[in-house]
């Protein structure tokens, strides 16, 4: 591989936010500059359509800032979010013509956009390419089976106490891959209140007053309608009624590194 090449792959990443946690970071030059040929950076709007559902399945996407909101319209016109995408993690329908959920933009979103014939081809020359797609598919699969499992058994309580175990952790994965030094635990939702109400299955009022609850027991601090200081985490685990493990594979991260930072420091 000449020097040249290494060169300009390396320009074209050194800027992604999440190039730890990417794809991109399980192949190999080679890997990497076939990818960047088949992508574009792409920005969308908060509240715009990345791809509708049953549209054209004309690309894949990394997520680089924002979050995508998964939805699925019912036969009654009602919307219903089924899942969240956060950056660093892949999303797009392979080897189909049509897509089976909408992807819209929860905030303002700067994605990495591949053609989807252009990855399909790649994959089939990087088999290390091929096992992280699998091995990223199991990992929403149980997630999916755990997010399905808590919204039957969880209380909505619960319901909002994960959300925003989830959504702390999330972000501190990201502030964790970009070296930030954490002072405060932070919970950062991206949905408004009717988004949230639809992604945990309640309302719009139960959610408002589950967190001025958690607010005046002294779990939480509101800063403001989408950022809660997390005060007491222990308390908020033990609300949710989560294990580390559940919370690992909500949040997509190692069981054990979840179960270090539950026990690390934080109250």
């Amino acid at each position: 591989m000449s020097a040249t090449l290494l060169e300009n792959v390396n320009t074209l990443c050194s800027d992604c936010p999440v190039k730890s946690t990417t794809l991109c970071a399980t192949t190999n030059i080679l890997g990497h500059t076939e990818l960047s040929k088949i992508s574009h950076v792409k920005t969308v709007p908060s509240g715009g359509t990345v791809l509708g559902d049953d549209a054209e399945a004309s690309f894949v996407a990394t997520v680089l800032r924002g979050v995508v909101r998964v939805t699925k319209s019912m036969r009654d016109g009602r919307e219903q979010i089924v899942g969240l995408v956060y950056p660093g993690e892949f999303f797009g329908r392979l080897f189909a013509d049509r897509t089976s959920f909408s992807y819209e933009a929860a905030s303002d979103l700067v994605l990495c956009v591949m053609d989807r014939h252009g990855f399909e081809a790649v994959l089939q020359r990087h088999p290390e390419l091929e096992h992280e797609i699998m091995l990223r598919g199991f990992n929403d699969l149980a997630r999916a089976y755990e997010r399905s499992m808590l919204l039957t058994a969880q209380s909505t309580l619960e319901r909002v106490s994960t959300y925003l175990l989830v959504t702390l952790d999330r972000r501190e994965q990201l502030l964790e891959h970009m070296s930030v030094e954490l002072h405060k635990r932070v919970s950062v939702s991206v949905l408004t209140r009717r988004d949230m109400a639809s992604y945990l299955g309640t309302t719009i009022e139960t959610i408002s007053r589950h967190v001025h609850y958690l607010a005046a027991q002294g779990v939480i601090r509101i800063i403001d309608a989408s950022h809660f200081e997390v005060l007491n985490h222990i308390r908020l685990m033990s609300i949710s009624g989560l294990t580390g493990s559940d919370l690992a594979v909500l949040s997509g991260r190692p069981p054990s590194s979840t179960t270090s930072a539950i026990n690390s420091g934080y109250k």
